[in-house]
C-alpha cells in the first residue's frame, strides 16, 4: 500500500470515530434478577448507540459474578415505551421460576426486536401481557 493510501485510511478511521459511525455503543444497567441459588442472573439495562438510535430495553442471562459485556442484550430486545427512562419502565417483567426457567412479561405494544426461547440450559417463557 503507498504512502498516499495509509493516510487516506487513517483518516477514515478518524472521520468514522468522529461522527460515531463506527459505533460506540454503550449499556446502562437499571435492574438484576438472581435465580434461587443465585448462580445466574438476568439483566435489563439500555443500550445506547447514539444519538440517531432510540432507547431499548434489553435483557442479557449471565453467571451472576460475571460483568454485563459492552453488547447488545442475549436474550430478548424491545423498544422503550418511555424513552430514556427504562428504570421506571414496567413494560418488560422478569420472574426466575425455577432455577432453569425464566418467564418474561412484555407489554403487547412493544415492538420485539429479538426473542431467544432457549440458552445453554434455561428455557424461557414469554407473556405478552
Amino acid at each position: 500500500m503507498s504512502r498516499p493510501n495509509i493516510i487516506y485510511c487513517l483518516l477514515f478511521a478518524v472521520v468514522l470515530k468522529s461522527c460515531n459511525i463506527a459505533g460506540d455503543c454503550s449499556n446502562r444497567i437499571y435492574k438484576e434478577v438472581f435465580n434461587s441459588n443465585h448462580e445466574f442472573k438476568v439483566v435489563k439495562f439500555d443500550r445506547g448507540c447514539g444519538a440517531t438510535t432510540g432507547n431499548s430495553i434489553q435483557l442479557s442471562i449471565l453467571k451472576a459474578v460475571d460483568s454485563l459485556p459492552n453488547e447488545g442484550g442475549n436474550l430478548f430486545i424491545c423498544n422503550s415505551k418511555v424513552g430514556g427512562y427504562i428504570e421506571r419502565d414496567t413494560s418488560v417483567q422478569i420472574t426466575w421460576l425455577t432455577n432453569n426457567e425464566i418467564l418474561v412479561k412484555y407489554d403487547r405494544d412493544q415492538t420485539v426486536f429479538k426473542k431467544e426461547s432457549l440458552i445453554k440450559n434455561f428455557q424461557i417463557t414469554y407473556l405478552v401481557k
